[in-house]
């Protein structure tokens, strides 16, 4: 467009305006360059996708973290191929508690009070043997074989009658028990006396047999375990019964009780000791009880003589069945 002609000043404007624009537009760039880019700005990298392979994937390792390492073995130990520790055995359940201590038999044999031996005095002589008899003088035969005991003692009495013992058994039961035998040896009678065990004569069943007969089996007990039927004649005698039946009539015509509880066989150490500890409940409420054992296994023995060693250290006093009778309440006996 020649100068002069309409419009011609506008499209110099127009020229002029680009011209900055763009020498704007160098000098910018020109700048950049000298500086660099900041980091924050850099422009990242793409880093392209893998192209799809036709080749079989492969396993791909875990990550270290998650491997369990195993623990070094101590020195001089054997590897071995397996990774995997052995499982740890079951832990062995702990023994059973030990029982309490047994006393011993030179404790236990308590030879301060010893039996008197039979006293000629106090038999009589029959066709049906030497039966006891109250002397001369008045002497009961219940009073002269009975063992000692402080009467004055004001604890509760327990006491214990046993049907039939061996002679290793009597010596690891208390002394103050009372044995019922039925026809002793004369080895075992004379242990039982210089241990100071009372003997009661074991009655058979009653209407069984006829009963002075049975009386001169042995002499120098204090009386006789077994049925009613024989009251009167023990009586006469200076004998005094136990009633073997718990809550059994107690005997009205002679010196003597009722037994208070009869102990089970028990296969185990806690069976007989709760019996025992019944029995000693008793003793507390009634102020006295007596009990009658089932025989004298080697089991039942320990556990008797652990428990009777710890009666003085719980208040309780084992007594001889002599101190646990009562006085009949209709006889005629001085």
């Amino acid at each position: 467009m020649a100068p002069g002609e309409p419009g011609h000043g506008a499209w110099r404007a127009l020229r002029v305006f680009w011209a900055v624009v763009l020498g704007s537009g160098l000098a910018a760039a020109g700048v950049l360059a000298w500086l660099g880019a900041p980091p924050a700005m850099a422009p990242r990298t793409l880093i392209p996708a893998p192209e799809a392979s036709t080749a079989a994937p492969t396993a791909t390792a875990p990550a270290a973290a998650s491997v369990p390492v195993p623990a070094a073995p101590p020195a001089g130990a054997t590897r071995t191929a397996a990774t995997t520790p052995a499982p740890r055995p079951p832990a062995a359940l702990p023994d059973a508690p030990e029982p309490p201590p047994l006393a011993e038999p030179d404790r236990l044999a308590d030879t301060g009070h010893p039996i008197a031996p039979p006293d000629p005095a106090l038999l009589d002589s029959t066709p049906d043997g030497l039966l006891p008899r109250i002397g001369a003088d008045g002497t009961l035969p219940r009073r002269v074989y009975a063992r000692a005991f402080n009467r004055a003692d004001t604890r509760p009495r327990v006491g214990l009658v046993l049907p039939g013992v061996t002679e290793p058994a009597l010596h690891r039961l208390p002394p103050a028990i009372a044995l019922a035998l039925d026809e002793p040896g004369p080895a075992l009678l004379a242990a039982a006396r210089a241990r100071g065990n009372e003997t009661l004569l074991l009655l058979p069943a009653p209407g069984s047999t006829r009963l002075l007969p049975v009386l001169g089996r042995f002499a120098g007990y204090v009386g006789a375990l077994g049925g009613g039927e024989a009251d009167m004649l023990l009586a006469r005698r200076g004998l005094l019964r136990v009633e073997p039946r718990p809550g059994g009539a107690a005997p009205e015509q002679v010196w003597g009780r009722s037994v208070d509880l009869v102990l089970e066989p028990a296969p185990t150490r806690g069976e007989i000791d709760r019996q025992l500890e019944r029995l000693e409940r008793l003793a507390r409420e009634r102020g006295s009880a007596l009990g009658l054992l089932p025989g004298a296994p080697p089991l039942l023995v320990e556990r008797v003589a652990a428990w009777a060693a710890g009666l003085d250290a719980r208040g309780i006093a084992l007594a001889p069945v002599t101190a646990l009778i009562r006085r009949p309440s209709r006889s005629q006996e001085p």
